[in-house]
């Protein structure tokens, strides 16, 4: 129980002073203050190329067609549920994102950013998350 309690400060602190521009991203752990450019810091998250943007990795993303791909639906209005999710890996998969990338109180809605990067699984485009994991 006590690794929760400290994984939870050590967040609190992180999040306290998180500051992003487009050249660095300032954040304090353990009481240390740190100012990464964003190449270290995709380096330090295991991104190897920190090029790949998910904006630039799927602009040719139709969200309709994608949207028809992995549930077999048409909808006339644009309110994707993971319920509707035919395929149970990428049902799983949308569930994994949404509680340790994007976490939030309910992941029954498809989000933009979970609609590009499930779409980047389904074709294997390669993509960096950090600046989307990061930013509030």
């Amino acid at each position: 129980m006590s690794n929760v309690k400290g994984s939870k400060i050590l967040t609190l602190e992180f999040l306290s002073i998180l500051r992003i521009t487009t050249e660095k991203i300032y954040f304090r752990v353990l009481n240390n203050e740190f100012d990464l450019p964003w190449d270290v810091f995709y380096t330090c998250l295991g991104f190897d190329n920190p090029n790949i943007k998910i904006e630039h990795a799927t602009k040719h993303m139709n969200k309709k067609e994608f949207w028809y791909e992995i549930t077999a639906e048409k909808y006339e209005v644009w309110q994707p549920c993971t319920s509707h999710i035919c395929n149970p890996t990428l049902l799983f998969l949308h569930q994994w994102i949404e509680l340790t990338l994007f976490p939030r109180d309910d992941i029954r809605i498809i989000r933009e950013i979970d609609t590009r990067i499930l779409f980047a699984m389904v074709h294997k485009i390669p993509i960096s998350p950090v600046v989307e994991i990061v930013t509030p």
